[in-house]
């Protein structure tokens, strides 16, 4: 007996063995959407520093640059691997996976600008940056400050983060229909690499600001078609929201009033729409 009859033996033998006892497994694969929560839409330059360990203020900081729409920060991403399915009956199913996850999220933000040139907060917003006549208009003449030139530097950029997660969630499924499933369960993710970077500047290995494992839920809803010979294909939807923050507990923005009247919240925490296919060929 050859080798592919002796593998092809195997498999028959293993399948009929889950079969008999409720266990399958199966490949998954899925394309996300990735978003984030829980982040103001306006964030300073000075929060940012504090919260990286330095002590500085608003005046050590010239002035304050700002940076809007970082709650926008969304991207696709992918995810594949393992389900494992134990059916306790008709109904009613454990359904736990292993999966390796792609999260990738960006955004163009808008920015703004605060400074004490007249002994007075003067705000300006990203669109006022650009033009330069209403700088000395403003001033009565140039105003030569290099917080300005920095300024024109960063509104250009576009910030993004990419991360890889061996993702573990473990779900309950309910089947109360033929075909028919639902899913809601908790979801452990350990972050394997992040890469960061804003404009020119770019952080290969940006894991020391992350946080190393995040929690979250998953509910879901799909169909399961029968292929025949036990064999099965689920297309399904998933909506995950993380209840534990993607930032690492060593990078502390004070949550305080800023001069630009806005607040420092910055504890984004994951929001995932997922469409995904399951091969389950055991």
């Amino acid at each position: 007996m050859n080798f592919a009859k002796i593998t092809a033996a195997a498999f028959l033998l293993a399948s009929a063995a889950f079969a008999e006892t409720g266990f399958h497994m199966g490949a998954r694969v899925a394309g996300n959407y990735n978003m984030v929560w829980n982040v103001d839409n306006k964030i300073s330059s000075t929060d940012i520093v504090q919260s990286l360990g330095f002590n500085v203020s608003d005046e050590d900081m010239g002035g304050e640059i700002y940076i809007k729409d970082l709650d926008q920060l969304s991207g696709m991403g992918v995810s594949f691997g393992l389900s494992f399915l134990y059916q306790a009956n008709e109904m009613f199913g454990i359904q736990p996976e292993l999966l390796f996850s792609y999260r990738s999220r960006s955004v163009k933000p808008s920015m703004g600008l605060s400074v004490d040139g007249l002994g007075t907060g003067i705000n300006y917003s990203f669109d006022d940056a650009e033009d330069e006549e209403f700088y000395d208009r403003s001033y009565g003449g140039g105003y030569d400050n290099e917080l300005l030139s920095d300024f024109a530097f960063l509104m250009n950029g576009e910030v993004e983060i990419d991360q890889w997660y061996l993702e573990i969630p473990v779900l309950f499924r309910l089947q109360p229909t033929a075909g028919l499933f639902f899913n809601l369960g908790p979801d452990i993710a350990i972050n394997l690499s992040t890469e960061a970077s804003y404009s020119i500047f770019s952080y290969p290995d940006a894991s020391d600001y992350v946080s190393t494992v995040v929690f979250g839920v998953i509910a879901g809803l799909g169909y399961s078609f029968d292929l025949g010979n036990g064999q099965k294909v689920d297309v399904d939807f998933r909506f995950q929201m993380g209840l534990s923050s993607i930032v690492s507990d060593d990078i502390d923005i004070p949550d305080s009033e800023v001069s630009f009247d806005g607040t420092a919240i910055v504890d984004p925490k994951d929001m995932i729409l997922t469409l995904g296919v399951s091969y389950w060929f055991l």
